[in-house]
């Protein structure tokens, strides 16, 4: 069985901490990446670019992506990761605390896979972890991994 490896934007260490942990306990498998801000996040896609143009790593399996951040937010973010080619089909989800219509708008229109509201309730929280980590890696149908869109 195959390793995933998922890219975790998001600037709360606590919300980190709990979505981390209720990854690794859905999937044994995964490999999650945390980066603090979106900044670190552009500096890491740049790195995987990089690296895989020269076949030193496979890209990641999906993203989470949180709104709020400081730098460079979310949706700046996704805007940027969407716009590169090679990292397009990789699905991003913003998992943030806001459910402001605005905040939900923008995010579909820089191409946002899918939006979710991060539930307070500790056992939802985990539940809906859960079931992001077993839609996106498990059940929804991917690309090949090493596979670039057109432009």
């Amino acid at each position: 069985m195959s390793e995933y490896e998922l890219i975790l934007i998001e600037d709360s260490e606590d919300d980190a901490e709990l979505t981390i942990g209720a990854l690794r306990n859905s999937n044994k498998r995964i490999i999650i990446k945390h980066l603090r801000d979106g900044e670190e996040a552009l500096h890491y896609i740049n790195q995987i670019i990089a690296e895989q143009s020269q076949g030193q790593k496979d890209l990641p399996s999906l993203f989470l992506i949180d709104i709020k951040m400081p730098k460079i937010n979310g949706i700046e973010f996704l805007k940027e990761l969407k716009a590169n080619s090679l990292l397009r089909a990789i699905p991003a989800i913003i998992f943030t605390s806001s459910n402001e219509l605005s905040d939900i708008s923008n995010a579909y229109s820089a191409g946002a896979n899918s939006y979710v509201v991060k539930p307070l309730d500790f056992s939802e929280f985990l539940s809906t972890v859960s079931g992001i980590e077993n839609y996106w890696l498990r059940i929804n149908q991917k690309l090949n991994r090493n596979h670039k869109l057109p432009n």
